[in-house]
């Protein structure tokens, strides 16, 4: 039975201990789809969580071709209802069905590419968790003509004043503070961070000289991963290391992109030396990643950079810019972070972790060490008060 209903709002009811909580999950891929990202994932990881916690959680993500329309993975439910392109649309139709009246908490992610936002909050419901990543003014700028990258920096404003009222999760304190600093409650806004290894695939036993001089750079095929940059380094790290390769590990996304990065290494010199992984399986990224040496980010916005700790579970340090939040990657344990955005600053780090075993060692053990406390998905203190505030 529920507690009597003038002792809470709508956003803040609580069921009694005989009741099941229920959580419906809006995100555009769940993790089964190949084609998801990083952002797909981490929201079904908090899913699974709170399926761990007790709730009868359901997913409601678009459909793939070889998929099931239904599916349940580690306690959760997996609706796919509508290909992608559709899906907010389908999604728009169940909540205005009152379908968020009918859970206890709708958990959505608030802003995605390829799809139209899905608003939750214009609807009726008990209580609205957004899942934000990061401010995404970069990735527009980035991935988008300036016309369209300033129709989507409007539909951006326009998705944070509608969950004004809601309450936020991010995957890093970096994105909560920029939230906080644009007047969202820090109450309100809580942190989840994501589980690096949660089926435990990643291997870390082979030593420095077993493995290649590669160094990987890992994202979905798209202009915001800026891998042409980490091509250019392969060139200048050649020139002092004649045996140097490049892994890109992406899901493709923009064949047009990988059609120029592909032109790009040839024109670079360095065609025989780039290799592109696409749509492999964790567990060919992660064998792929123990025998390499190097991770590097050249992103130009990264909410959480999840592939920093995936690497560490491998014992591969990262060389990073400054688009990496903190909590994923601490300097001289995680790797090394570059004074400045160019392929020349990324190639001198490079090299020196290429020639220089001792310090390769050291920082290798320190980032598996910082790596594994994220073995397991965890929320931070305020997320918990929300969770606790929401009989989550």
């Amino acid at each position: 039975m529920r507690e009597a209903k003038g002792s809470a709002d709508r956003e803040t009811h609580r069921l009694d201990e005989f009741s099941t909580r229920r959580v419906l999950v809006l995100v555009a891929k769940d993790i089964d789809n190949p084609s998801r990202a990083g952002g797909d994932r981490h929201v079904c990881l908090l899913a699974e969580f709170l399926a761990r916690r007790g709730a009868a959680v359901t997913i409601l993500c678009s459909s793939r071709k070889g998929l099931p329309k239904i599916s349940r993975r580690n306690g959760t439910r997996i609706q796919r209802i509508a290909p992608l392109r559709a899906l907010s649309l389908s999604i728009w139709a169940r909540l205005a069905g009152g379908a968020g009246l009918r859970a206890d908490l709708v958990v959505e992610d608030m802003i995605g590419a390829a799809r139209a936002p899905f608003l939750a909050p214009l609807f009726p419901s008990r209580a609205v968790l957004g899942f934000w990543f990061q401010d995404n003014t970069g990735f527009f700028r980035t991935h988008y003509p300036v016309p369209v990258a300033a129709l989507a920096g409007t539909v951006q404003r326009l998705v944070l004043a509608t969950h004004v009222g809601t309450f936020i999760v991010c995957p890093s304190r970096a994105s909560r503070d920029w939230l906080v600093s644009r007047g969202f409650p820090a109450e309100r806004v809580g942190v989840f961070y994501p589980s690096a290894d949660p089926d435990n695939l990643s291997q870390s036993s082979l030593e420095f000289s077993e493995r290649a001089n590669r160094f990987v750079s890992i994202g979905n095929i798209r202009r915001v991963k800026r891998f042409q940059e980490a091509i250019a380094t392969l060139r200048l790290v050649r020139a002092r290391i004649p045996d140097a390769e490049l892994a890109i590990v992406g899901r493709r996304e923009d064949d047009g992109y990988l059609a120029e990065l592909r032109r790009f290494a040839i024109q670079e010199g360095v065609g025989d030396a780039v290799v592109f992984e696409l749509d492999i399986s964790d567990e060919q990224k992660y064998r792929l990643l123990a025998n390499s040496k190097v991770l590097s980010i050249h992103s130009a916005v990264e909410g959480f950079a999840l592939t920093v700790t995936e690497a560490g579970l491998c014992g591969v340090p990262a060389v990073v810019n400054s688009s990496v939040p903190p909590e994923a990657f601490l300097p001289g344990e995680s790797g090394i972070r570059t004074q400045t955005d160019t392929a020349e600053a990324f190639a001198e780090e490079i090299s020196r972790l290429f020639l220089d075993e001792g310090r390769w060692r050291e920082l290798s053990r320190r980032t598996q060490e910082l790596s594994r406390t994220f073995k397991e998905a965890r929320p931070d203190e305020v997320l918990s008060s929300i969770l606790d505030r929401l009989g989550m």
